[in-house]
């Protein structure tokens, strides 16, 4: 990020990811850092996690034994008649579902079918799987996911529902951990607002913040005109949608 692009533009701000050990540096070019958004980790299988850190077969069997403790508590829910697949592209329903949940939002990214598309459905490295629930043919939420790498980890990037719907949520979290969990997946880490309901159905089911600091990455933006006080400056504020930059050394 150039906070000198950014006075030259006449941008608003600029934010990104940064690195704990450039906070320094940062803060001596006038970027702030608005703190570590929250990491979630969420264990489908243990024995996997360890198969995938190389331990060897049988002792990565003893991860069977702690399985009830680590591993996420998803169990069957009440779909509401929902009828949940998949989606290879965005069209104009995500639009519509885009357009009513952004009134509760106070800072995030414009995830209409534009961005979807751009994002995940066009983009030329990365294989991404979307999961769409609808009820009577409207739209009513979806989840975007990636595997990762040989450890057998895997992504939740977006996790969005008509009126921030938990139960939705909670339906197209289970869908797709169990598709997961049939690709032999061990884990599943995500990147959401602490105060957001995705956060709060990820912990329902046993999602933990482990990663936040595990991964210890900072939010960081730099405000033109430089200033102290401005929604956009709390973390709260921030509606977050986890990217593919912890991941590019894998």
């Amino acid at each position: 990020m150039n906070i000198f692009e950014s006075q030259n533009d006449n941008l608003d701000f600029r934010f990104g990811i940064s690195e704990s050990s450039v906070l320094n540096l940062n803060e001596r070019l006038g970027v702030m850092s608005l703190g570590r958004p929250p990491i979630y980790v969420g264990i489908l299988n243990v024995t996997r996690v360890l198969e995938g850190r190389s331990v060897p077969h049988p002792l990565s069997l003893a991860g069977w034994l702690v399985q009830p403790i680590f591993g996420l508590r998803i169990k069957d829910v009440r779909s509401d008649n929902l009828d949940i697949r998949t989606v290879e592209s965005f069209d104009s329903s995500f639009d519509e579902l885009w357009s009513t949940i952004a009134k509760s939002r106070t800072a995030s990214i414009i995830k209409n079918a534009a961005y979807l598309n751009w994002r995940y459905a066009t983009c030329p490295d990365r294989l991404y799987r979307c999961l769409a629930a609808y009820r009577r043919k409207k739209l009513e939420g979806f989840v975007i996911m990636r595997t990762i790498g040989p450890r057998r980890g895997s992504v939740l990037f977006e996790l969005l529902a008509r009126d921030d719907n938990p139960e939705i949520m909670k339906a197209l979290l289970l869908h797709a951990s169990r598709e997961l969990g049939m690709e032999r997946i061990g884990h599943i880490t995500a990147l959401f607002s602490a105060g957001s309901v995705a956060a709060a159905v990820l912990k329902e089911v046993g999602f933990k913040s482990w990663g936040t600091r595990l991964w210890s990455m900072h939010m960081v933006i730099a405000p033109n005109p430089p200033r102290v006080s401005y929604p956009d400056l709390n973390l709260k504020s921030w509606d977050f949608s986890l990217g593919d930059w912890m991941w590019y050394s894998y």
